[in-house]
């Protein structure tokens, strides 16, 4: 039987896809197989995944990187299936340190170490907020999940962008317990430059009405409006001083949240993150009033 099934999703990662393939094909434990299903448009990641004999799915309609998640696991044979995108790649004891992680626990799923690989300082700084946010909330991405509990809750909800991971963990939660592990780890690439984060948040704004609708929360809306008033505020603040305090209100909790995470990250980068989350925002709330007062079925990917 075969031990572990990779599941990626892509849609025109190629350069990214070849790294991730290279990484998996030094593997030291060579019991398992690839999937890759795919939402492009062309063929040039059917082409990759012949060359490294990777089993290949197109995702028709395309609709969500969790969709082709969950045609993935579908279709997988391994035991455990092992959730990753293609701006990760591996280290040659992954498969080896997890299936050592397997034994030892109960756990019906392993959410292994991300490290970073920093080449910018957009990537430096988005490296921070990650890890200042995975100190209140580790994040079920990468992860190793057992099948059998995958059948359990039904896999990923296709309808899901944003926070597609925090609903992931929780469901799975349900069935059993998720273990953290230092031993095993991947390395990923933060988005690396401004249009990538535009890009990022445009997807999210789009699902994040499906997010919300699953799970009210009051924090994340919260953090949302302070990040993209802020600008506004300081603008309108010429017109009346209502808005000039509103903009003090604002900065102060921007500046609070941002030595909390530098306490935690110890950084100096984290003080260019309210510049990050300010563009995330704003992009985000564009969409997010966009869908609103324009409803729409959901149709995926475009």
């Amino acid at each position: 039987m075969t031990k572990f099934s990779f599941v990626i999703p892509t849609k025109d990662d190629t350069k990214d896809l070849v790294e991730l393939l290279n990484s998996i094909k030094k593997q030291k434990h060579k019991n398992y197989e690839v999937i890759i299903v795919d939402a492009s448009k062309d063929g040039s990641i059917k082409n990759i995944a012949k060359k490294y004999n990777a089993n290949f799915i197109k995702e028709i309609p395309r609709i969500s990187p969790s969709n082709a998640r969950n045609i993935g696991w579908k279709k997988a044979k391994g035991e455990w299936i092992v959730f990753i995108d293609a701006d990760h790649f591996l280290p040659q004891n992954f498969l080896t340190k997890s299936e050592s992680s397997i034994k030892k626990t109960e756990k019906i799923c392993i959410e292994p170490n991300q490290i970073p690989i920093i080449n910018t300082f957009i990537q430096k700084v988005v490296a921070c907020e990650v890890q200042a946010s995975h100190f209140f909330h580790k994040s079920t991405f990468p992860s190793i999940v057992k099948k059998s509990s995958l059948k359990k809750v039904k896999g990923w909800d296709p309808e899901l962008g944003f926070g597609d991971d925090r609903d992931f963990e929780h469901r799975l939660k349900r069935v059993g317990k998720i273990e953290i592990s230092d031993d095993v780890k991947t390395y990923f690439k933060p988005v690396n430059e401004i249009r990538g984060l535009v890009r990022q948040a445009r997807w999210y704004g789009k699902t994040m009405r499906f997010f919300f609708k699953k799970y009210p929360s009051v924090g994340t809306v919260f953090n949302l409006l302070i990040y993209s008033s802020v600008i506004p505020f300081l603008i309108f603040s010429l017109i009346s001083p209502i808005f000039y305090w509103l903009f003090i209100a604002c900065l102060f909790f921007i500046i609070y949240q941002t030595v909390i995470m530098f306490i935690i990250v110890r950084d100096l980068h984290v003080i260019f993150i309210p510049v990050i989350k300010m563009i995330r925002s704003s992009v985000e709330i564009v969409y997010i009033l966009r869908y609103f007062l324009v409803p729409v079925k959901f149709k995926g990917r475009g």
